[in-house]
């Protein structure tokens, strides 16, 4: 969606992805106008089944919301894996990792085909820089 012209991104990110974005638990109760900021800055990642999105103890870079799909988020303990919950459509992870800047107590790999809204640590504290009344 990058190669498009910004102005069609937008249109398109705000149809398709502001009333997730908006239901998504670290974004109730901020402005419009910060939301509408950060929808065209989300990237939509499509992941196959069995995939990694993100590895334990690993740094925290982006904020992931689930449009569709289901993942594990599991811990390795002494050589075992065991997921410690299942996550699905309209939940998120990863944001206490971007807003502490702590790695990743967690790995967490796709159940199924999976669709992902992913947004950076920097964009998300350059726009919240921006409006300091949702800080």
């Amino acid at each position: 969606m990058n190669i498009l012209p910004k102005a069609i991104r937008s249109s398109i990110g705000r149809y398709l992805f502001l009333q997730i974005v908006q239901n998504v638990n670290l974004f109730r109760g901020v402005s419009m106008d910060l939301l509408i900021q950060l929808v065209p800055k989300i990237e939509a990642e499509y992941y196959p089944s069995k995939e990694d999105v993100n590895l334990q103890n690993e740094s925290q870079t982006y904020f992931y919301i689930i449009v569709s799909g289901a993942l594990d988020l599991l811990v390795h303990i002494d050589g075992c894996e065991q997921i410690i919950r299942k996550a699905v459509d309209r939940e998120s992870f990863g944001e206490i990792g971007v807003l502490l800047g702590r790695p990743r107590p967690y790995a967490v790999t796709t159940i199924g085909i999976s669709q992902i809204l992913c947004l950076s640590r920097k964009t998300f504290l350059n726009i919240l820089r921006d409006n300091q009344e949702d800080e």
